[in-house]
């Protein structure tokens, strides 16, 4: 869990012409003008505007569809007015560059969240009356813990869910480039699925080849061993360099998707090329990677 997140209303139009940056209404006067503080400062109409800062993590809801578009980390300090990055259009708010940290093309719809969050608990008839209460950016409330995870899940499941609808070609295009999958790369990948005692594993539960992340990577392998263990293998057929890295990403992703720390001991990665050349080693010694040299299997 992040230590501080808040749930922030925006626009749907903000959304699609400025998915990267964050405005944030401040007050003005009867005539238009904008109201200062004691310090020359731009006073928000939340209360919980000063909270947002570089770093915050900020769960990004549109009100003209009643959808959550995504999980964002705060990535920079208040833009100063000159600053190009704004928003020209939005005079009258203070503004944040934003990056996507988990974020979904169809967006969840919140309304069938409503019954499970603590948010609204406040209101008489939350499904109803939360409209009411979340018009406008002027909306900002810090999550707990529990109403976080809720939405986070919700965005896993929905980024799942598009993988899902890829075509089978699209998806392995992505990774292995416009020539697809090498015949030599599918054979053994294929072999060490079904022979996993070949790179030392015993107990193995279940096993998922080209198995995807919610990132929109797929590990060539991954093995589900008894006793809550996980295996996730890289298979390199000739440059087995990038292939640690390729390995070292899916475990960390692994332990991401499991909520665990991404030094977990029950998420193992595991190399298999043909060679195994001393820089090779030496990055998988480094980032415990284990490196199996690949069997030669016969051509048919």
């Amino acid at each position: 869990m992040v230590q501080r997140a808040y749930f922030i209303v925006h626009g749907k139009e903000d959304f699609e012409k400025h998915p990267n940056l964050l405005g944030l209404l401040i007050r003005v006067s009867k005539n238009g003008v904008p109201l200062l503080d004691g310090n020359g400062n731009f006073i928000p109409v939340s209360r919980y505007t000063d909270g947002i800062e570089r770093g915050v993590t900020v769960v990004y809801y549109t009100s003209g569809d009643y959808m959550i578009k995504g999980i964002f980390e705060v990535a920079s300090d208040r833009l100063d007015e000159s600053d190009r990055r704004r928003a020209k259009e939005w005079k009258r708010s203070i503004q944040f560059i934003i990056r996507p940290i988990l974020k979904s093309d169809d967006g969840v719809d919140f309304r069938k969240l409503i019954q499970k969050l603590d948010l609204f608990r406040h209101l008489k008839n939350p499904e109803k009356d939360y409209r009411m209460a979340i018009r406008g950016k002027n909306y900002i409330r810090p999550l707990d813990s529990h109403d976080f995870e809720i939405i986070e899940k919700a965005l896993q499941s929905s980024v799942k869910a598009n993988r899902a609808k890829l075509p089978k070609d699209e998806i392995m295009t992505r990774k292995y480039g416009c020539h697809g999958e090498g015949r030599e790369h599918k054979m053994l990948k294929e072999w060490v699925a079904y022979h996993p005692e070949s790179i030392g594993l015993t107990n193995v539960q279940k096993v998922d080849v080209e198995h995807d992340f919610i990132s929109g990577d797929a590990a060539d392998i991954f093995f589900e061993i008894r006793g809550d263990r996980y295996v996730v293998v890289e298979i390199e057929t000739d440059y087995p360099l990038p292939g640690c890295y390729q390995a070292l990403k899916y475990r960390v992703l692994q332990c991401a998707e499991m909520g665990k720390n991404i030094n977990s001991s029950n998420v193992e990665a595991v190399l298999v090329a043909k060679t195994i050349p001393p820089d090779v080693r030496d990055v998988c010694l480094r980032y415990r990677i284990r490196s199996v040299r690949a069997p030669v299997l016969q051509k048919s």
